[in-house]
């Protein structure tokens, strides 16, 4: 008989659609997993889910997120921003230090969702925010195992 393997799964953007989605699975395929939330008090989560306060730019609250996890489920990120700074601020900026913390903490692998608008980044201050995070993480490929994902528009309930 297979012995079933479970894995600490740290996730960033559990609280949106695909990140809520990607936790579900996650947790019916027997996976612990700890997300990281602005404010655990309405993450709104599963039971089982652990919860790290932080944001994306706070580097302890991604260290602690990483600690022991095997694999690294980066989904958070702006789909509507008011200005082209904004995009950046919340889809790229992030993505060297959250690369650097999984490394640190021995992940892996990282799962980086983007978009299929980072093929055409003159199409829009969103699409040269994804295409901007691919090409800071990238380099952190010779150092972790790094799947990126340029899904379409996503529809569903």
């Amino acid at each position: 008989m297979k012995r079933k393997t479970t894995h600490t799964v740290a996730v960033t953007g559990a609280t949106g659609f695909v990140g809520r989605h990607a936790v579900a699975e996650l947790l019916r395929r027997g996976h612990k997993v700890r997300a990281l939330v602005r404010d655990a008090g309405r993450a709104r989560l599963p039971d089982g889910v652990s919860l790290v306060s932080g944001d994306l730019g706070d580097r302890a609250a991604m260290a602690r997120l990483v600690e022991d996890a095997t694999s690294l489920v980066h989904v958070a990120g702006a789909v509507s921003a008011l200005r082209a700074a904004d995009y950046f601020r919340a889809n790229a900026d992030p993505l060297p230090a959250i690369a650097e913390a999984a490394i640190a903490a021995s992940v892996q692998r990282m799962i980086h969702v983007s978009s299929l608008a980072a093929r055409e980044p003159m199409l829009s201050d969103y699409a040269a925010s994804k295409r901007k995070a691919e090409e800071l993480l990238a380099p952190h490929g010779a150092r972790i195992s790094l799947l990126m994902l340029r899904p379409p528009a996503i529809y569903g309930p």
